[in-house]
């Protein structure tokens, strides 16, 4: 069965068939107030506790293959419950997981965010610089808020009307500049967004640094786009 994290268990149970009887006269079923399915949910949730906190500073593991073998002679006693089942489940993962671990089988991951920044057209090359530099990010892409204006727009008839703000009235402002000023300054301070791949250790405290880069002005989002090796 496939776990979180792409970990993956699997549950050999060779004296039991799929409703969890005997297969053979001369070994043991399992009793009566134990089910198979209730069993292996029982199994499932020791593994998903130990996979939780690894064997190396408690991390928790990803793609990792558990394999647990269930054999009613030796495993399961007339007073065994699931919670007894699912406790014994997460001991044998973790002693297992700490064996695998001293073999060097094992290496730390890091999450990778997936970082929208948004900025202006002046701090545009500080904040391109830091991310690619000082935070060893990968910049995916730079776009503006007109890229959206690019796209094919859809037929009419699944759209609302297109309204044209410069046909629309609207008497000037009398502390505003020039017109010539407001569109140099527009362009000057025209948002553009950064998308880049940066690994999480790199963005902790990022707001306070992105704001002092930005004069205030910058923002950012962030999800998770994929785990890594681990840098030196």
């Amino acid at each position: 069965m496939i776990l979180s994290d792409s970990n993956r268990l699997t549950v050999h149970h060779p004296t039991l068939d799929s409703l969890g009887n005997a297969m053979s006269p001369e070994t043991p079923s399992l009793p009566q107030t134990l089910q198979l399915p209730a069993i292996l949910a029982a199994l499932q949730n020791g593994a998903l506790a130990a996979l939780a906190r690894g064997p190396r500073h408690t991390y928790p593991l990803h793609s990792t293959q558990i394999n647990i073998t269930l054999d009613p002679a030796t495993d399961i006693f007339p007073t065994t419950t699931t919670a007894a089942l699912s406790s014994a489940a997460r001991l044998a993962v973790q002693a297992a997981l700490k064996a695998a671990s001293t073999e060097g089988d094992t290496v730390l991951m890091e999450p990778v965010m997936h970082v929208t920044i948004s900025t202006d057209e002046n701090s545009l090359g500080s904040v391109v610089h830091d991310i690619s530099s000082a935070r060893g990010g990968q910049v995916v892409s730079l776009g503006g808020d007109d890229d959206s204006d690019s796209r094919s727009s859809p037929p009419l008839g699944n759209r609302a009307l297109a309204i044209d703000p410069k046909r629309i009235y609207a008497p000037p402002d009398p502390f505003a500049g020039s017109a010539g000023e407001a569109d140099v300054a527009a362009d000057v301070n025209g948002q553009r967004q950064v998308t880049a791949r940066v690994p999480l250790k790199e963005m902790v405290g990022y707001l306070k640094h992105l704001r002092a880069l930005t004069g205030g002005r910058g923002t950012f989002v962030m999800s998770v786009d994929r785990f890594e090796l681990m840098g030196a």
